[in-house]
């Protein structure tokens, strides 16, 4: 059986591990679990306890960010890559409007 404090902290390695992420696919199966397990762990925290104040609102803010940063993502499959960083991505290259010089 997990210890109180081993429940309190299973949700946030996992929510920074979702954040953390750069891998769009891994993403969002991390973000999944986070998402469930902080869903999880805010059925188990007494609100009516005053101890239990500060990681209600840490659990509040993360899942607020991770529902944000999966929209975002959903977002982001959806645009082309040259689109999707703006004037970080390369340009398409038209091998018909190369010049050759010589």
């Amino acid at each position: 059986m997990q210890s109180k404090a081993s429940k309190a902290t299973i949700w946030k390695r996992l929510y920074e591990d979702a954040v953390l992420e750069l891998q769009p696919t891994l993403f969002v199966e991390k973000a999944k679990a986070a998402e469930k397990a902080i869903l999880d762990r805010l059925q188990q925290v007494d609100s009516g306890n005053d101890s239990n104040r500060r990681e209600l609102m840490e659990l509040s803010d993360a899942y607020r960010t991770i529902t944000l940063l999966q929209r975002e993502e959903l977002k982001d499959a959806e645009i082309p890559s040259e689109q999707r960083f703006g004037q970080l991505a390369l340009p398409a290259i038209n091998p018909s409007k190369r010049r050759v010089v010589g």
